[in-house]
């Protein structure tokens, strides 16, 4: 390889760390992100360490009430799956559902924003964890399918933290 071809080669690897430790330092909502399968979007944000820690604890919970005692040792997959859709949960901020009303263009279709309020939505702890049990699980669709599209998609997401090869711990 000539000298001019590895020099491009390390400004182009130089932006695209920068991009991504810009992304790191803003913490700008995601753009809208489509999860596999459905007529959904999401957007992901990193949450306030109070807030990530709250989602931690919402799984902890939820795993207490599907009666587990030591889910790690006693289901250690469940256990993943309960985590990583708490951590879904502390990072999606909005929600779009496809309607004929809404007023979203995605993916040249119609979405609206799903409502979510913390102070009188009581009953869950994020957007993405009402609309799961709302209009997932009480439509009589597999809900565990919907969150694991989520958990994809926030997955995914996260790559774009990842610096040299080591993760962003606790994004």
């Amino acid at each position: 390889m000539s000298d001019e071809v590895i020099n491009e080669m390390q400004e182009q690897e130089a932006e695209e760390t920068e991009a991504r430790v810009m992304d790191i330092l803003t913490n700008d909502p995601s753009d809208p992100v489509q999860l596999e399968g459905y007529d959904v979007y999401v957007m992901f944000q990193r949450p306030a360490f109070k807030e990530k820690y709250r989602h931690r604890a919402w799984a902890s919970k939820k795993l207490k009430e599907f009666g587990y005692t030591d889910a790690e040792a006693e289901d250690p997959d469940l256990a993943y799956f309960v985590r990583s859709w708490g951590a879904v949960n502390s990072h999606v901020v909005k929600l779009f559902y496809k309607s004929d009303t809404g007023s979203h263009t995605l993916g040249g279709e119609k979405y609206a924003e799903y409502s979510f309020n913390a102070e009188t939505d009581l009953d869950y702890g994020s957007v993405f964890e009402k609309y799961t049990i709302e209009e997932v699980y009480n439509n009589n669709q597999p809900e565990d399918s919907f969150v694991a599209a989520g958990i994809i998609a926030y997955t995914r997401w996260v790559e774009k933290f990842t610096l040299t090869g080591d993760d962003i711990k606790n994004s």
